[in-house]
């Protein structure tokens, strides 16, 4: 992606998928979402959910620069 490109958010059935992936131990209170109110709890996964989608994209991206570089 270049910088003039804007970021294409995930879709909901995206974000979804991010947050079936999670296992229990993500929630396990280092995160205080056990105090959290749903509405923050649903702040709090869905940035969660978009921090891990931009760091997948920027991992392919550098895979793909690092593939099209030897060519």
């Amino acid at each position: 992606m270049s910088r003039t490109d804007k970021p294409r958010y995930p879709s909901r059935e995206e974000s979804l998928q991010v947050l079936k992936a999670c296992s229990p131990e993500d929630f396990d209170g280092h995160s205080g979402f056990r105090e959290m109110s749903l509405e923050q709890r649903i702040e709090w996964a869905s940035r969660t959910a978009l921090v891990i989608w931009e760091a997948k994209q920027k991992r392919d991206a550098s895979v793909r620069d690092k593939c099209t570089d030897n060519d």
